[in-house]
């Protein structure tokens, strides 16, 4: 075999490399699936209502009181998930930290999400994204 033969030969086989470790990485670390919700809410002096199937929204809400929505988290996989909850840097502070939730294959959850209104919070509508990732789980014991 020539050197030139040899060399492309090798080039060939560290691209497959490349692409193997890249297509692991990618099934293991990156997310299956990734659902955002508008969230919204309007500090004020007194409590309303905003159901709404497409947002999560809090409706009207008054400082030094806690408000609680649930979200249906399931798994329509085969294996089991893992859900992590991320929420925009410009609402986040209003929200309680929701840990991640380990789903099993075909189950639901519901998860309480909850947000505290501080007294001193500036009166106005708030809004911000949330956003639910889905990522395969490999390992149960280091979730």
């Amino acid at each position: 075999m020539k050197k030139r033969d040899k060399q492309i030969l090798l080039f060939i086989a560290l691209i497959a490399v490349i692409l193997a470790i890249i297509s692991m990485v990618s099934f293991f670390f990156l997310p299956l699936q990734i659902t955002e919700f508008d969230v919204r809410f309007n500090v004020s002096e007194k409590i309303g209502f905003d159901l709404n199937n497409s947002a999560l929204t809090f409706g009207s809400v008054v400082p030094g009181n806690y408000y609680e929505r649930k979200i249906i988290i399931e798994n329509k996989y085969d294996f089991p998930i893992k859900a992590k909850i991320f929420v925009s840097k410009d609402i986040s502070d209003f929200f309680l930290k929701t840990d991640s939730v380990l789903l099993m294959p075909r189950e639901n959850a519901s998860i309480p999400i909850t947000i505290y209104i501080p007294q001193n919070a500036e009166k106005k509508e708030y809004s911000g994204k949330m956003a639910i990732k889905i990522y395969r789980v490999i390992d149960e014991v280091s979730f």
